[in-house]
């Protein structure tokens, strides 16, 4: 088995436009051959579709000495890191949801109640007062919250398990609820116009590990709006020819389209 690192990418030094990434890593888990490097930075090459700095990520590889820049590790594999089950729950009690649970309120009662915590607090809320800094008033509160939003939750992990990370699924869930999951199967890229923080290549890159056909129409759709508002910002330019944004497209889908696609899309557009 390969050695492997675990913990957050931390930006690139270098990127060539085939995907080839000298970047810096910041190691929270390994493999025993490689436990010195817990808790440091280092850097890392490979090939990677996209990296971004919200996920977790092991990468399997082997270190290596290169004879000009030193130690580094050399990317074989990666994988995205799904959060554990009590890193949700840590995330979701302390979301802003549950008035006066603060992290250190969250965490005591993890600790003691550990993945099942959310059925303990449903099912026999008394338990929460046996924990220290806990009382009865939050018992009741975290109680009655929690069957408010147990539906809630469990939409939160299903957006976990598309690949959005628990910060992005409260923000997808509070914008609109219990359509969450339809939304978000229906036209994921309909996120970029509604909420602030998503941007076209984070949801292309959780739409193409789901497996989206990229010439989907919704898919190319939001791509011409990427491409219009990246060279306007560069550019400064109020309005772009159709022949300046189809040049661009194949960079950005890493496919071709067709004309009769561009326009099908754009006509979605104006739809919309």
């Amino acid at each position: 088995m390969s050695s492997y690192i675990t913990g957050k990418y931390r930006k690139s030094i270098f990127k060539s436009n085939e995907g080839y990434i000298i970047g810096l890593f910041k190691v929270s888990d390994s493999s025993e051959d490689l436990a010195d490097y817990i808790g440091k930075t280092i850097t890392f090459t490979g090939y990677f579709h996209e990296l971004n700095d919200m996920d977790n990520y092991t990468f399997y590889g082997k270190k290596i000495v290169h004879e000009k820049y030193g130690e580094q590790f050399s990317v074989e594999s990666y994988e995205r890191v799904k959060p554990k089950e009590k890193d949700s729950i840590f995330e979701f009690l302390t979301s802003g949801l549950f008035k006066g649970i603060g992290e250190a309120k969250a965490k005591k009662i993890i600790d003691i109640l550990g993945e099942n915590t959310l059925d303990t607090i449903i099912n026999n809320p008394s338990n929460l007062v046996l924990i220290p800094g806990i009382t009865e008033k939050n018992a009741k509160m975290l109680h009655d919250k929690l069957v408010e939003y147990e539906e809630s939750y469990n939409i939160i992990i299903k957006l976990s398990d598309l690949g959005f990370n628990t910060k992005e699924s409260m923000l997808i869930y509070n914008k609109y609820k219990n359509n969450s999951i339809d939304v978000v199967t229906t036209d994921i890229y309909s996120l970029m116009y509604d909420i602030d923080l998503f941007t076209f290549k984070r949801l292309d890159y959780i739409a193409c590990n789901n497996k989206i056909t990229y010439s989907d129409i919704s898919r190319v759709s939001a791509s011409i709006i990427y491409i219009i508002d990246t060279l306007s910002n560069t550019l400064g330019h109020s309005y772009f020819y159709k022949e300046e944004i189809i040049k661009f497209l194949p960079r950005v889908l890493n496919t071709t389209i067709t004309e009769e696609i561009f326009n099908k899309s754009v006509e979605k557009l104006i739809d919309d």
